[in-house]
């Protein structure tokens, strides 16, 4: 899949940064300027997955992660696994283990 260019990358790292200060209104309002044809590119969904953890809507999370792992299935996707749910205690279990999704670590119990 072809990387996000600006101006779209733009708004995808000014999302990561809103989130750096704690901001999940502001990160989706830059998330929502993109265009809509990108908004489902794995990069934004990471990101988008990203909002949704620091919000705790882990049904969300990890929504967005089974279809990132869908769009870009292979090592580096960044998302966890097809069959990922939260663990209570022990971040997030996938269906043959247990680990935890890098764009969800931020608050995780």
């Amino acid at each position: 899949m072809k990387p996000v260019e600006p101006p779209d990358m733009h708004h995808l790292l000014a999302a990561s940064g809103w989130l750096d200060l704690g901001n999940t209104s502001e990160a989706n309002e830059e998330l929502e300027r993109i265009t809509p044809r990108l908004r489902a590119h794995p990069d934004v969904l990471e990101v988008r997955c990203e909002v949704y953890a620091v919000a705790k809507n882990w049904d969300a999370c990890a929504d967005i992660a089974n279809a990132v792992v869908e769009l870009a299935p292979g090592p580096g996707v960044g998302l966890a696994a097809p069959g990922v749910r939260p663990a209570q205690g022990h971040g997030w279990r996938f269906a043959g283990g247990v680990g935890c999704a890098p764009a969800c670590r931020r608050e995780i119990p």
